[in-house]
This record gives C-alpha cells, sequence and structure tokens, in this order.
C-alpha cells in the first residue's frame, strides 16, 4: 500500500462522514420542526412530548456517531501513515504533518471534542426546551 492508497482511503471515508452528517443536519431540522409543533399544539400530551424527547435525543445521538466517524476516520488513517513510516517507507510533508496532529490508532470513541459538544447540547436545550419548557 502507498501513501497515496491511503489518502484515497482517506477521501472515501470523508466522503461517507459528509452524506452521513447531511442526513443528521435534515434530521436535526425535523427534530427542531417536531419540538416547535409539540409545543405550539395545544392538546400535545405525555406520550407525544416522550416521542418528541426520544426523537431528539436520538438525532443528537447520531450526530456524536458522526462526530465520532469523523475523527475515528483520521486517527485510522495517521496510523496507516504512520505504518508506512515504520517500514522505512517515505512519506510527505503533509502526511507527516497529518501524523503529528493526530491520534494514530485511538479507538472509535462518541465523546465528542469541546466545539462538537457545544453544537450537540445547544441543540438539545433548543429541542428539549421547546418541548418541556411553559410558554410565557
Amino acid at each position: 500500500m502507498t501513501e497515496l492508497d491511503i489518502w484515497q482511503t482517506y477521501n472515501m471515508g470523508q466522503t461517507a462522514a459528509g452524506a452521513q452528517f447531511i442526513a443528521v443536519a435534515f434530521l436535526a431540522w425535523v427534530a427542531l420542526r417536531v419540538a416547535l409543533s409539540i409545543r405550539n399544539t395545544e392538546d400535545s400530551n405525555l406520550l407525544l412530548k416522550l416521542a418528541g424527547t426520544g426523537f431528539c435525543l436520538s438525532v443528537a445521538y447520531f450526530i456524536a456517531i458522526n462526530t465520532g466517524w469523523y475523527e475515528w476516520n483520521n486517527n485510522s488513517i495517521a496510523a496507516g501513515l504512520a505504518y508506512l513510516q515504520s517500514t522505512d517507507v517515505a512519506i510527505s510533508p503533509v502526511a507527516q504533518s497529518f501524523v503529528e496532529n493526530m491520534d494514530p490508532g485511538a479507538a472509535f470513541n462518541l465523546v465528542p471534542n469541546l466545539a462538537q459538544g457545544v453544537f450537540i447540547a445547544s441543540l438539545l436545550v433548543m429541542q428539549l426546551g421547546s418541548i418541556w419548557l411553559p410558554k410565557k
């Protein structure tokens, strides 16, 4: 396997993560619409609020999976490039920089970084606040 093969694999993984992000962004929008619909319906019952909450939480979970996949893909590619380097195959300066800035071989992790966590938390506050907080 060459460095170019590894970069091609990286690009395919990023394409998949991008497609999944578009899907979860759409689901986040749907969850916001569901939350507002529940808020604006006078006869929303507890079952409907619980179902809406479950949907919003599952969308947040899917976003966490997407961010975890993105990070895992980066770390896996960095591990492949580091392996090439360890076998005395010269890698490009760009590849060397990539390896140095990633965590090669790190396991898949659902815990988001700070920016991702703020995004997911703020989305949940908007969604669940619309469902559960009283109207003023």
